[in-house]
């Protein structure tokens, strides 16, 4: 069974539980308790052999290939597309902040 942590794990509550049918009932419903208790929000989600990853990372590497198309287009550079998440679409930070806050101690101002 694996756990995925959003970052920074102290302010995020995702909790991405991964599993497989060899993951007992009881060891699932173990680790949500364990979940609940660090006031996280769990998420049962199938374990897929030779998949790229959770489903978390699976949907923020789709983003950040979108993000750096729209730069490398010229339509918008790396302020703007944050801006426009955090503003738009409500993120706690955009795109590159998130990149820039997971490398440096989540240094995000809201």
């Amino acid at each position: 069974m694996g756990w995925h942590w959003a970052s920074p794990s102290n302010v995020m509550k995702m909790a991405e539980l991964i599993y497989t049918s060899d993951t007992s009932e009881e060891v699932i419903h173990m680790v949500e308790q364990l979940c609940q208790r660090f006031g996280k929000i769990s998420v049962r989600v199938k374990d897929v052999p030779g998949d790229t990853g959770y489903v978390g990372n699976r949907i923020w590497s789709a983003i950040r290939k979108e993000s750096q198309k729209i730069i490398d287009e010229g339509i918008a550079n790396e302020e703007d597309i944050d801006t426009i998440m955090r503003t738009g679409w409500n993120w706690p930070a955009g795109p590159f902040e998130m990149v820039r806050g997971a490398h440096s101690g989540w240094s995000h101002k809201d």
